[in-house]
């Protein structure tokens, strides 16, 4: 397999991979929640463009995509490894292949001007800038997260469904309709 095919396939997965995430971000960002998912989906898209085109740019703009990941999932989730993990891991996994020079393209002179260790200088940075943000207080709470811990206490079933959940004594409903815990009493009234 020719490093053409194997450039151009790693960048219609970033250009794919960035269209979902930029129109689920969008989606997001109309329930009122976080602008990194559509902001991070817009830098894989052109990333993935630059990359199809073997332009050294591409690796860099994935690079500050990775930088700002960094940060941003500090700030989110602070120092609590299994939040952090999806959210670090993913993109870190994702950019694997840029290791590659075949697969990044030539760097041109932003290579000779930053390397290796602006690149790590400047995830250390936004890892510092995330934990302050993450310490300095609280957060609102992304709203689809907010949505299925709520408990519903004035829902009303409809009249089809078993007698516990038409009972308010006890019953929790939550954002899925398939899912009702009820207290022994409730179920059996």
């Amino acid at each position: 397999m020719s490093l053409l095919v194997i450039r151009r396939f790693y960048a219609l997965v970033l250009v794919l991979t960035g269209l979902a995430l930029a129109g689920a971000g969008g989606y997001l960002i109309s329930l009122g929640g976080s602008l990194y998912y559509a902001l991070a989906g817009l830098a894989l898209l052109a990333s993935g463009v630059l990359i199809w085109r073997a332009d050294g740019r591409g690796a860099w703009v994935y690079g500050v995509l990775l930088v700002a990941t960094v940060g941003w999932a500090l700030w989110e989730s602070g120092l609590a490894c299994w939040p952090l993990l999806p959210r670090v891991a993913t993109p870190v996994v994702l950019g694997l292949p840029l290791l590659a020079r075949g697969v990044r393209g030539t760097g041109g002179a932003l290579a000779k001007l930053f390397g290796w260790t602006a690149f790590a200088s400047a995830v250390l940075v936004a890892a510092a800038v995330g934990v302050g943000l993450h310490t300095l207080g609280p957060k609102d709470v992304d709203p689809l997260y907010r949505q299925g811990l709520v408990t519903l206490r004035t829902a009303q079933p409809a009249a089809s469904e078993p007698a516990a959940a038409r009972s308010d004594e006890g019953c929790a409903i939550y954002a899925s309709p398939a899912y009702t815990r009820c207290s022994a009493s409730a179920a059996s009234g």
